[in-house]
């Protein structure tokens, strides 16, 4: 029987804009070529920029920006953000990353949910 639950990838990510904010982490939770979804204890804010790092199946993606399209805090602190992915080399990359993962997995479309269906 097939894994049918979502994975989440570990991210880290820093606040370009913000030069003396430390560093945050996460889970993307969703991951698509044009953008994704982070859950993290740091708090994000809609509007603004990140660049995000993590490794996708032994290919790194270091300071991928992306911009904060939505976010909201729930009750225990955590806080799911939608990103948008703002660099198109980096995105057409990251698209190639997927599409080698869904033809080595046998899927026919992508599901939206990292590694899963």
């Amino acid at each position: 029987m097939k894994d049918r639950s979502p994975k989440l990838l570990p991210v880290r990510f820093s606040y370009p804009e913000a030069q003396s904010r430390k560093d945050g982490w996460g889970r993307l939770t969703r991951l698509s070529a044009v953008g994704g979804e982070l859950l993290t204890r740091f708090q994000v804010e809609r509007g603004q920029r990140l660049a995000l790092t993590f490794d996708l199946v032994g290919e790194r993606f270091e300071d991928l920006p992306a911009e904060v399209t939505a976010a909201a805090q729930d009750v225990d602190g955590y806080c799911a953000a939608r990103l948008k992915f703002t660099d198109e080399r980096t995105a057409l990359r990251l698209e190639r990353a997927l599409r080698d993962i869904l033809a080595r997995s046998g899927e026919t479309a992508p599901s939206g949910r990292i590694g899963g269906r």
